[in-house]
């Protein structure tokens, strides 16, 4: 009843049946992507991730010490020998995240980008059944260290989580994924190497505050994209170059002959 002017107040009866004529809004699930500078035990999360390479390193063993000092056995921290078994636990506070993950990958001198990617498919496929309600997921960057280029292992893990988002293999609830790096430059290249391929993804959205993108989960059937993330781990390895430089004048002929000119070593 608008006899009253534009003033009138709009019955509910009225609102509804205006409702009932406008198209419904279709909201698009999605995952939100984030890389901080920050450390992984003081990171709140529902589960931290970390990789078991048939033994603890770097941050999963400082991890491991921590959850040992609050008790948790040693045999429930190791997942078995074969890869992609895993070990999930309860955190009792030794880090803020209320559950660590421990995914078993091949060992770390045969590591490479395609089991990085395997391993983050697999992450999300476990913690369907062993941490179902899980709704941010916290990993540690991988590569650094162990002869591996950062950035090239950071989109192994992104391409291995679209794997996952791909077959519908990851908790029903999960919101956000968040990778975790004490290391600021690191934090930096990541990011701008990360942003590069996302930027060119129609199904990757820019998060209005902060750095950080939004990924749309892809419909039941729909084929993966063959773009850069597809390409990122599909190998074990990339092709690299190692270069040492000379120390000694004497060894001088040998880097100009031959670091330089590769194309002498026959």
């Amino acid at each position: 009843d608008m006899r009253a002017g534009l003033r009138a107040t709009l019955t509910t009866h009225f609102l509804d049946t205006l409702r009932a004529h406008l198209p419904a809004q279709t909201v698009v699930p999605s995952i939100t992507f984030r890389i901080v500078n920050g450390d992984i035990t003081t990171y709140p999360a529902d589960v931290a991730a970390f990789k078991y390479a048939g033994n603890f390193y770097g941050v999963d063993l400082i991890v491991s010490k921590k959850l040992l000092e609050k008790g948790v056995k040693d045999e429930k921290l190791r997942p078995g020998a074969a890869t992609g078994e895993y070990q999930c636990v309860t955190t009792r506070k030794a880090i803020v995240a209320k559950r660590a993950l421990f995914v078993a990958t091949p060992r770390m001198r045969n590591l490479g980008y395609k089991h990085l990617r395997e391993f983050a498919t697999r992450t999300l496929e476990v913690l369907t059944t062993a941490a179902p309600k899980t709704k941010h997921l916290a990993l540690t960057t991988h590569g650094a260290g162990f002869s591996l280029d950062e950035q090239e292992a950071m989109l192994s893990l992104l391409a291995g989580f679209r794997d996952a988002m791909q077959a519908g293999t990851l908790p029903a609830t999960l919101e956000t994924i968040t990778i975790v790096e004490i290391n600021k430059r690191r934090v930096n290249r990541l990011r701008l190497a990360t942003e590069t391929v996302l930027k060119k993804d129609d199904a990757a959205v820019e998060l209005d505050e902060g750095w950080g993108y939004r990924l749309a989960l892809p419909e039941a059937g729909e084929a993966a994209q063959q773009d850069r993330l597809g390409q990122a781990g599909a190998k074990a390895v990339k092709p690299h170059a190692f270069v040492v430089l000379p120390s000694r004048s004497i060894d001088e002929d040998i880097f100009e002959n031959f670091a330089k000119q590769p194309e002498l070593i026959s």
